[in-house]
């Protein structure tokens, strides 16, 4: 089967030969199409939310009844996976830039300390930041573990470097790069 018949998204052609006897071979490649739908996928992190369980209640109970119980069952998993998706994409799609201001904000406030006493307010403020950063980063590392494939570990190992080093290779191991002929070309 030749390469243009696979599906690419690129075009080649000649042009014409205007200083040369040869004509200039041309190709065009396009951007892939990413108009896919992702696949779904649950994050366990997400269990440590108290307001996913009224989300997945709700999306659930929400379904009508029918008489056909495949459908009904199939009906209700893509409400509760409707829900969840947007739900999560609310919830957390500031989390990064969240987690970096509120580190900055962090370290401003022990710059502060280093020349005076923090007020009651500062100190609260401080708190909460450490509590919501500490919670974020636990939240991040679950994530890499579990899209890592790493079961046999226990969920206290802090290498995060090492979870995402993991789930980077799954990833390129999955990924085919190139197609090759009968002759290896």
């Amino acid at each position: 089967m030749h390469w243009t018949n696979l599906g690419s998204t690129s075009n080649f052609r000649d042009a014409a030969a205007t200083t040369s006897d040869h004509p200039p071979l041309i190709l065009t490649l396009k951007p892939h199409d990413h108009s896919f739908k992702r696949t779904f996928k649950f994050e366990i992190f997400w269990l440590s939310h108290s307001d996913i369980h009224g989300i997945v209640r709700q999306a659930w109970e929400s379904v009508p009844q029918y008489t056909n119980s495949a459908k009904r069952f199939l009906t209700k998993i893509k409400s509760t996976q409707t829900a969840i998706t947007k739900w999560a994409q609310l919830k957390f799609r500031n989390k990064d830039n969240f987690l970096t201001r509120s580190t900055w904000a962090i370290q401003q406030l022990d710059r502060v300390e280093e020349y005076r006493n923090l007020n009651a307010l500062e100190m609260r403020l401080r708190i909460k930041l450490r509590e919501h950063v500490f919670r974020w980063a636990n939240e991040k590392e679950t994530k890499w573990k579990q899209r890592s494939g790493c079961r046999w570990l226990q969920l206290g190992d802090n290498n995060t470097r090492y979870f995402h080093a993991i789930a980077n290779r799954r990833k390129n191991n999955n990924h085919i790069s190139m197609l090759l002929n009968d002759d290896d070309s």
